[in-house]
């Protein structure tokens, strides 16, 4: 397969026309020369901003614009700033991370039509010597602009307070609210949480600072003046942001006689950089678990040191990793996978294996939720009925538990599906019912409070919706509010459409059954008689 140019950050070095090592990314001669311009009337800034959670340092890698994919394997394994603080960041999923990124992308200046230097049209026959001193690829773009990015990490006492903190959080992301800075200060206090913030900019000013580390707000208005120093002077705050690689080949340069191991390499490479932030997520957490050690629940068998030998192990993976990548790079006819290069040298991996049970930050407020669901499930009729469905014991607890975690929310996600898998598995069943129950009815509150109230004062209505599922009942009252009479506070519809039905199928199968049997009860035919 034929070479394809490939998009990497900048590194010192790099200009128009330098040829480069495709593996490490490593600038050499200048092998390329030609005019650079831009694209036409296209001289305007692209300006990117986002607030998200990080859950692994692969996003992390990500948002520093470190793409496995993108950049085809090429510097992947060379020192990098950007490199050094996603690392430095140890992300780990004990611990709630938020990145606050913005990205401001300037002209992009190309080497429109590429022809070889004097020099490398000397020794273009020599492929041997040709590589040695001009490499296989070229820089024929860059781009100048900057990146910011922001990582606070916030750490809780319990797994209760932290999945409660990310649900306060994620709606808003009011950390990085000025108008909001009191309620995350309260929140804060709340949950007795610890917050480290973190920042890595290229370009823009060089006196950015913070009167207050762990102020999430300062850091966005860090980050504004950051934007408007672009605004306010691009050329002078700009800075080479990437370069486009493309091959040699397109200047009527040499074809590498090993165009199929130079590709080989590069798949390697990128399963080394893949398997390395891997690694790092499993590093990270064990290391987080032996400095915080009395925040965990060490279950069964499971000690501190076997959290501290699977540390090691982790530590040893990525040794073998950086040699496969070292070798690959050095010997790109013999690339090895980390695996076959251990294999060849005799090293097992992977070592970094995590415990099991894997320790959990302590549940000191599990009885308290689960106290708290109870409260909001006898508060509710169509949910007593549905908790009273499961056993008493476990089963009832995750249940309880399920309530108070979903409460308010009105979607299921990655955190309540954590939340349950720490779970007794004899309480996982009840947990789920319950967060699938409370999301369905948190979105549609409206209407199935409606429909409630209808069934009430119509027994046509209540006869109708009567069901031995709570999800059927609650289905049907969902769409009583949508379909039934105007006169009792229903919207009134006489006929289903996609805002109707898109309510309905993100309702739980019970659920749709209900709504459906509601729709043939109002639309018919024939269509129910309104007061």
């Amino acid at each position: 397969m034929a070479q394809v140019q490939v998009e990497v950050p900048y590194i010192n070095n790099h200009e128009f026309g330098v040829g480069v090592d495709l593996a490490t990314g490593s600038p050499m001669g200048k092998v390329v020369e030609g005019e650079v311009s831009g694209v036409t009337a296209a001289g305007g800034a692209t300006t990117e901003f986002r607030i998200a959670q990080i859950n692994s340092t692969s996003e992390l890698e990500s948002a520093l614009g470190i793409d496995v994919e993108a950049s085809g394997g090429c510097g992947l394994f060379s020192a990098s700033a950007r490199m050094s603080y996603a690392k430095n960041s140890k992300v780990q999923t004990s611990s709630l991370f938020m990145a606050i990124t913005a990205k401001v992308t300037l002209e992009n200046l190309t080497i429109d039509d590429p022809t070889l230097t004097a020099s490398a049209l000397n020794i273009a026959g020599r492929n041997d010597a040709f590589a040695e001193r001009f490499g296989n690829m070229f820089v024929r773009g860059i781009t100048r602009g900057g990146l910011f990015v922001g990582v606070v990490q916030i750490d809780t006492s319990n797994s209760e307070d932290s999945m409660s903190l990310s649900a306060e959080l994620s709606g808003s992301y009011g950390l990085f609210s000025a108008e909001l800075e009191t309620s995350f200060k309260e929140v804060q206090k709340k949950y007795k949480s610890e917050i480290r913030i973190s920042v890595y900019h290229e370009g823009g000013p060089i006196d950015l600072t913070m009167d207050n580390i762990a102020d999430p707000t300062q850091l966005y208005v860090m980050m504004q003046a950051w934007l408007k120093s672009f605004q306010d002077d691009p050329a002078k705050n700009a800075k080479p942001y990437s370069v486009t690689l493309a091959p040699i080949a397109i200047a009527n340069g040499p074809i590498p006689p090993n165009s199929a191991d130079i590709q080989h390499a590069q798949d390697v490479l990128m399963t080394c950089a893949k398997q390395r932030s891997q690694i790092l997520d499993g590093l990270n957490l064990m290391d987080f678990m032996v400095q915080k050690a009395d925040r965990y629940d060490f279950a069964g068998s499971v000690t501190l040191p076997d959290v501290v030998q699977a540390a090691k192990g982790y530590q040893s993976d990525l040794s073998v990793v950086a040699g496969a990548a070292s070798h690959t790079i050095n010997h790109v006819h013999d690339a090895l996978t980390p695996v076959d290069f251990a294999a060849k040298a005799g090293k097992p991996y992977p070592l970094g294996i995590p415990p099991t049970p894997l320790p959990t930050l302590k549940k000191g407020l599990t009885d308290a939720m689960a106290a708290k669901g109870e409260i909001l499930t006898r508060d509710d009729p169509l949910a007593a009925a549905l908790g009273e469905r499961e056993p008493v014991g476990p089963a009832r607890r995750g249940f309880f538990i399920g309530m108070a975690v979903a409460e308010g929310d009105t979607l299921v996600g990655p955190g309540k599906d954590r939340f349950g898998a720490d779970l007794l598995p004899e309480e996982q069943q009840g947990f789920q019912t319950a967060v699938r129950f409370t999301v369905d009815r948190n979105r549609n509150a409206q209407g199935a409070a409606v429909g409630a109230a209808i069934a009430i004062s119509d027994p046509a209505v209540a006869a109708a919706r009567q069901n031995a599922s709570p999800f059927f009942t609650l289905g049907f009252d969902i769409a009583s509010g949508i379909f039934g009479d105007p006169a009792r506070g229903a919207i009134g519809n006489t006929a289903t459409g996609p805002g109707s039905l898109g309510i309905r199928n993100l309702l739980t199968q019970e659920a749709q059954h209900g709504f459906n049997a509601a729709v043939a009860f109002y639309l018919g035919p024939p269509l129910r008689n309104r007061l």
